[in-house]
Parts: structure tokens; C-alpha cells; sequence
């Protein structure tokens, strides 16, 4: 998916990155930033592969260094450039190829009408593997390359429960497309935000619900908002992004 993914990107593809892994499948991603990262993040170190598109020695982007490292450590690193060699646009095209050939099957997530996603989907077909995409919305143009793959064809998913039955495989266990709290929340904005759900609430359900004061609450709810993590409707009603 979209190196530059909205908030409802990142949680899909960790939902349903964390379900595949669960249930005993490999998640295989190019371990960009964006979705790519929180796949890779969601399914954990030892249940992924990182496919690069630079020498196995070589940082890219610089922020997952750590996580780089542990996907080395109890996962798997692949690259077919040799040590040394920086990311350079023309490796990419090479790497999603790769990312289709060692793949069962190809999810994507979120991606423009321009994006590398897209080739790897291209080159998973050819392969004659299945091809599943994430709908989104019909004005996003982060989701426009997703949607026209649903048209062209893919199969709609909206988790991981659904790429697995279509693969024959069995099902993650409970709880384990459950959204997981997004990076760097702690406190009073994780309690919020574990409060919160698909569906708009009011902020004095919500301020009830963690017991908190509904003023405070309006405030923390709102910085949720400016983060990208919560959604604002008409009424003072709050929902999950």
C-alpha cells in the first residue's frame, strides 16, 4: 500500500496484517513507510518478511531502523542488491516483483491510481495467484487505486478473516481483528481512544464510560481528532477514525 496512507489506511492494514499473522500466516511487505510499515508492525518480527529495495546493510526509511533490525533478527530480510546499494527508484518495480513471487496471494490495503502497490498486484495476477483489495472512500484519492482493483476485479476484503476462507485457510482467533491502539498513545488519550467506537458516541457516554470529567474529555477528544485518530460528527458525537 501507499507510503503516504490516511489513518483508516494504517488501521486496516494492521487489523488485518495482526489477524494473518495470528493465524499462522506470513505477512510479506517491502517494509516502506506508510502501510507497509504497519503490516509489518502488527504481525510481529517472526511472522514477516521485509522485502528490500536497497542492500541488507542499508536503513530505509532511517525511522525503522528497529524495526528493520528486528525482522532481521526473528524474521526474514531479502534483497537481490548487494551490500551497500542505497534505495534507488528503478530497485522498487524489481522488489514488488519479488513481494508477488514469494506471496500466496496480494492484499492491498490503500493506494492512488499511482502506485507501486498496484504493480505488485499487476504481477501477482500474471502469476496467477489471487489479488484482494481494501475498498475505501469514493472521494479519497489515497483509495483510488484499491477501489479501481475491486472493479477491475480483485476481491473486496475489509479483513483478514475473508483472505483467509479465500485461500482455504482457517479462520484468526477471536479477538484478533480487534483495532489495535495506535503508536505513541498512552493515558488518558488511550483510554478515549479505547472508549470510542466505529459507530459516534456522544462525549458524555464517552467521558462516563473512563471516568472522566465530559469538559476534559471534549479536549483530549478533539486532540485525537488533529492526530487523526478520531473522527468529530454534528452533536459533540465522537467516533474512531
Amino acid at each position: 500500500g501507499t507510503r503516504r496512507c490516511s489513518a483508516y489506511g494504517r488501521e486496516a492494514a494492521r487489523r488485518i496484517a495482526r489477524g494473518l499473522a495470528t493465524a499462522g500466516a506470513v505477512v510479506v511487505s517491502g517494509l516502506a513507510r506508510g502501510v507497509d510499515g504497519a503490516a509489518h508492525e502488527a504481525a510481529g518480527p517472526a511472522r514477516t518478511i521485509g522485502v528490500l529495495g536497497n542492500g541488507l546493510d542499508v536503513v530505509f526509511p532511517r525511522e525503522h531502523r528497529a524495526l528493520q533490525a528486528a525482522i532481521g533478527r526473528e524474521g526474514l530480510l531479502v534483497s537481490e542488491q548487494p551490500p551497500g546499494t542505497p534505495p534507488v527508484g528503478f530497485h522498487f518495480p524489481r522488489r514488488n516483483g519479488i513481494i508477488a513471487g514469494l506471496s500466496r496471494a496480494c492484499v492491498v490495503v490503500e493506494a492512488p491510481a499511482r502506485s507501486g502497490a498496484l504493480s505488485t498486484a499487476a504481477r501477482t495476477r500474471e502469476l496467477g495467484r489471487d489479488v484482494f483489495a481494501v475498498p475505501g472512500p469514493v472521494d479519497a484519492p489515497t483509495s483510488a487505486g484499491a477501489n479501481a482493483l475491486i472493479r477491475d476485479g480483485a476481491v473486496l476484503v475489509t479483513g483478514a478473516r475473508e483472505v483467509l476462507a479465500a485461500l482455504g485457510l482457517p479462520p484468526p482467533p477471536p479477538g484478533a481483528e480487534e483495532d489495535l491502539p495506535p503508536d505513541g498513545l498512552e493515558g488518558q488519550g488511550l483510554a478515549l481512544w479505547r472508549a470510542l467506537d466505529r459507530a459516534p458516541r456522544h462525549v458524555d457516554a464517552i467521558a462516563a464510560d473512563v471516568g472522566l470529567d465530559p469538559h476534559h474529555s471534549l479536549a483530549s477528544l478533539l486532540s485525537l481528532e488533529v492526530q487523526g485518530h478520531a473522527r468529530q460528527l454534528p452533536g459533540f458525537r465522537f467516533a474512531r477514525a
